[in-house]
């Protein structure tokens, strides 16, 4: 990773996060419209592609033949997360994300579920 560069694993996790919200509300696990903002231009055309039938889905299989589960457990993880969080809210006061990178999950979870406007980013 260069020096003032985003690493592309960050870069790669955003599309990933931008082409599941790009497959529209029947067939996603999860919303992110912030994602596809911070990618990249031809990134940003891939996680369009992605979210197109029957394109997306051979692109779908490319990146899961070169790189085994990272697109997968990318997506898990986040629904994941996303899940607990909702679960704690009114019985946890804060949450922390650690190595959120690309990660638009403060400003979405503050948006979708009104956690106090008082939120710090470090």
């Amino acid at each position: 990773m260069l020096q003032h560069q985003p690493s592309r694993t960050a870069e790669y996790m955003a599309m990933f996060r931008a082409s599941e919200h790009a497959k529209g509300a029947g067939r996603r696990v999860f919303t992110d419209p912030l994602a596809v903002a911070l990618l990249p231009g031809s990134l940003r055309l891939s996680a369009k592609l992605l979210a197109v039938r029957p394109v997306g889905e051979m692109l779908t299989r490319y990146i899961d033949r070169q790189w085994p589960g990272a697109r997968t457990s990318g997506i898990a993880r986040t629904r994941l997360i996303d899940d607990w969080i909702e679960e704690s809210i009114g019985q946890a006061e804060q949450v922390v994300l650690l190595g959120a990178g690309f990660d638009t999950r403060a400003c979405l979870t503050q948006q979708s579920i009104g956690l106090k406007k008082n939120k710090r980013s470090f």
